[in-house]
This record gives structure tokens, sequence and C-alpha cells, in this order.
């Protein structure tokens, strides 16, 4: 390649997914694992550890030896922290490669690249999420959606925990109903106004021109299964207790 459209290690991580023509597709497929199977990979983890007790017979024996409360507060901590390091681990080990394929630093020239220049001058707003950091401090942006993505698959593999105690008859259902649901709701919202989408993919990768981005849904997606788990974990636990007297 011509070194004007070498990107630098920060720009070349797969987890930016360029706008592009079409032509460069090995970052078009991570973008469709990341809307696709993140989500379902980390429920896979550990997620239905309560439907397997239960169909195995092993929960009664497991509370008879400890407690219902600690069973179910340790596997919830071990379904988030499963799905966390599963995601995480990846990640962090590939980034170095990127300074091994890609050098340090890099000009990219626009008259050179595939994008028009009237394009890339084109600065549409609310285009990335914290521009300062994103722009002045790539690197560390990269491992921030790291993080986030690895908390993304943490937490919704919780909430999949969670609707093992209403779900118990279909293990499937607990792994793949929360993708489908926000799939659907994303393009639900793109149907009805492109330009004010919520879908998650343009909150997975910093790099997602498709639409604007805003700080206050980049939070839900991660605190709103983190809260209704909790809430439901710790109703479902005192009502146990009131149960049991």
């Amino acid at each position: 390649m011509d070194i004007s459209i070498i990107p630098s290690a920060a720009l070349g991580w797969i987890g930016r997914t360029p706008k592009g023509t079409g032509d460069v597709w090995n970052p078009y497929i991570f973008a469709e694992f990341l809307d696709y199977l993140l989500l379902p990979i980390g429920a896979l983890v550990f997620a239905d550890f309560y439907l397997t007790d239960q169909k195995e017979g092993a929960y009664f024996i497991i509370i008879t030896r400890s407690s219902s409360d600690t069973y179910h507060l340790s596997g919830a901590l071990l379904c988030f922290l499963g799905a966390f390091g599963l995601v995480l681990i990846p990640f962090l080990m590939f980034y170095p490669v990127c300074f091994v394929l890609f050098p340090h630093e890099a000009m990219i020239n626009p008259f050179s690249n595939t994008r028009s220049l009237l394009e890339l001058s084109y600065i549409k707003e609310n285009a990335v999420l914290y521009p300062n950091l994103f722009y002045t401090h790539p690197h560390l942006s990269n491992l921030i959606y790291i993080f986030y993505n690895s908390m993304l698959a943490g937490a919704w593999a919780l909430f999949s925990y969670t609707l093992s105690h209403f779900l118990q008859f279909s293990r499937i259902l607990i792994y793949v109903l929360p993708t489908a649901v926000l799939l659907f709701l994303g393009n639900l919202t793109n149907l009805l106004d492109w330009r004010n989408s919520i879908s998650i993919d343009l909150y997975m990768n910093p790099t997602w021109y498709s639409g604007p981005r805003y700080p206050s849904i980049f939070w839900a997606y991660l605190l709103i299964p983190l809260f209704f788990s909790a809430f439901v974990i710790m109703v479902r636990i005192h009502k146990r207790k009131v149960d049991e007297l």
C-alpha cells in the first residue's frame, strides 16, 4: 500500500470500523460480530448455570451445603466476570499486534483515500463520542471501547441469567432474546428516524458514522441491564427469605 493511506496502529485496530466503500471487508465482519454475536457469546459462558443446575438436580444439593443467597449472588458475579473476561482478554492480547502491522504514527492523505475529500471535511454533529479523547488520545479511546464492550457483554450476560428465572422452558431463548430485542429496537428507530437512531451498533465501536451518538444512550446500554438484574436478584432473594419464614 502507498504510505499515504496506511493507517496508524490506533486507526488500524479492528474495532475502529471504517465507513469505507465496501471494499474493506474484514472490519465489516468484525462489526457484524459485535452486532449479532457479542452478547450471545458472553451469555454462553455462565448465564445458564441456574437452569443447568435445576435440570441436573444439583441446585438443591448445593443450597443445602451453602445457602440460596450465596448460590445466586456468587453465580451472578461469575456470570458477569466470565463474559467480561471472555471479551476483554482476546481484545487486550490482540492490541499489541496493531503495532506490528501498522506504524505507530501515520498520515493519511485524503486525496489518496477511497472516501471523497468533501466527505472527510464534513464533520457531523455528535459523530463520535467524547471527540477530544477520540482525536487526541486514540489509543486511550480504543482501550475505553475494549473495556466498554467487555462490560457490555458482562452486563447483558447477567441480564440473560435474570431471564433464566422466568424463561425456564428455553435455554436458547435466554441467549438470543436480548440481542434480538436490541436489534429490533435499533432497526425500528432507523426506519422511523435514522438521524436519531438508538441502534446499539453505533455505540460498540468509535468510528461508525451512520448516525449521531449520545453519551446518555452509551451509558444506558450498560447501566440498565446491570440495575435491572441487581433489582430482580435482590427482590427474589428477599422473597425467598419471606417464604422461608
